[in-house]
């Protein structure tokens, strides 16, 4: 071979393996990207994603079972067409012959449906039959649920949250070491290369801590992580591959992310009191609501209005909402169960609330739609409810029941 062709040849190649390696590379963006990034909108607390967008409709795991529904009828339907499906039956019924069917071993388990370049990706339990312990499954089918596959494994440990971001997937485990002394870590995997050892972003410190919560977002993954004393907020920095607690206090009060807006975090205090005394839920330094940078720096109080007992709150480009904690509400007096709905700080409408059980998850959604999934005990059925933001300004708008489906563990 002549000179300037074995340097040409050699450039080629090189160019080739630089665009292979760049093309491998996370990006770094605090923008959101909607074929790329965690559906953070959709995050239910201590669970995962339960709802995810495509361009033309909704997939939405309710209970054990998926549905789509077209953004032009919002329709639901279970993914699975074929005729001779047995779905909705029983739990013996639908592992034997129905796509639209995910396996739990039970409702406290964090579940997962995303939506990822072109597949969906759910999370599956099983129980072992060898010792009775708890397997989770990382499964990924076509979008009309067929081809399903299992393509990661996570035997003995149990998961304490999973999402996927930017080709990687982020989950926390709590499992026993060699010494049976138990431990819980935060870990890292790339989605095209499942069988490499993981990486570890967070070792857990405390003796009876625990991951309750994972929603990456943009450069960064927001961790909630219960101590021995209370919880706190965690952020690992995907730039500069560091950890940082923000929003420390000196006065005891424990933080976590109300919600994500904007490249904004939202965020207020509880401070706990002795049992028996009601002080913590009317605290004036828990009613506050904060917002800081992604980094969890610039902090501000913001104009959003609280109730008078601490609240929960979302905030998406229209409006902000916010209600009542409905966990603490059996220990308040005199407190309407309902949730505001603000625009520029003018409240727009209360929406009853009185419906939901205290199993209820609740999530602020997209543009066009909030979600509200409730498990009825009595009934033993999940129900997903919307409401649709287009209705906010009518001063009418409420939750409607959207899909009923059976508790099928």
């Amino acid at each position: 071979m002549n000179k300037p062709l074995a340097l040409f040849s050699m450039l080629f190649l090189l160019i080739v393996l630089q665009s292979g390696c760049s093309s491998s590379k996370q990006s770094l963006s605090d923008e959101f990207n909607a074929d790329t990034d965690y559906p953070y909108m959709f995050h239910a607390e201590t669970s995962s994603a339960l709802v995810t967008a495509t361009e033309n409709g909704y997939y939405v795991l309710n209970g054990n079972y998926i549905y789509y529904a077209d953004k032009q009828t919002m329709k639901p339907v279970l993914l699975d067409n074929r005729p001779d499906y047995s779905c909705l039956i029983s739990k013996e019924k639908s592992e034997e012959n129905c796509n639209a069917y995910v396996a739990n071993v039970g409702p406290i388990h964090p579940k997962l449906l995303q939506y990822y370049k072109g597949k969906l990706y759910i999370t599956e339990s099983h129980i072992s039959k060898k010792d009775a312990s708890s397997i989770f499954q990382l499964v990924q089918l076509d979008l009309d649920g067929t081809n399903r596959k299992v393509i990661k494994t996570f035997p003995h440990a149990m998961l304490s949250g999973i999402a996927i971001h930017r080709g990687y997937i982020y989950y926390g485990v709590t499992d026993y070491d060699v010494n049976s002394q138990r431990k819980y870590q935060v870990l890292r995997l790339p989605l095209d290369n499942l069988s490499q050892e993981p990486n570890v972003l967070y070792d857990g410190q405390f003796k009876k801590g625990n991951i309750s919560d994972i929603i990456p977002y943009g450069s960064q993954v927001y961790m909630h992580e219960f101590t021995d004393k209370g919880y706190r907020p965690l952020r690992y920095d995907l730039a500069t591959s560091t950890l940082s607690s923000p929003w420390e206090r000196t006065d005891d009060g424990f933080a976590s992310i109300g919600s994500i807006h904007k490249s904004k975090l939202y965020f207020s205090y509880y401070y706990p009191t002795v049992k028996g005394n009601n002080a913590d839920l009317t605290d004036p330094r828990s009613l506050r609501i904060y917002s800081s940078d992604l980094k969890g720096e610039h902090i501000q109080e913001t104009d959003i209005k609280p109730t008078s007992i601490i609240s929960l709150y979302f905030v998406d480009v229209r409006y902000s909402y916010v209600r009542p904690a409905w966990f603490q509400l059996k220990r308040a007096k005199d407190i309407r169960n309902e949730m505001t709905i603000y625009k520029n700080n003018v409240v727009i409408q209360n929406v009853d609330m009185t419906k939901f059980s205290s199993t209820q998850q609740h999530f602020v959604g997209d543009d066009r739609y909030m979600f509200i999934n409730d498990y009825n005990d009595d009934k033993k059925t999940y129900t997903m409810y919307i409401l649709d933001k287009n209705e906010i300004e009518t001063g009418k708008v409420t939750f409607q029941p959207f899909i009923e489906s059976p508790m099928h563990f």
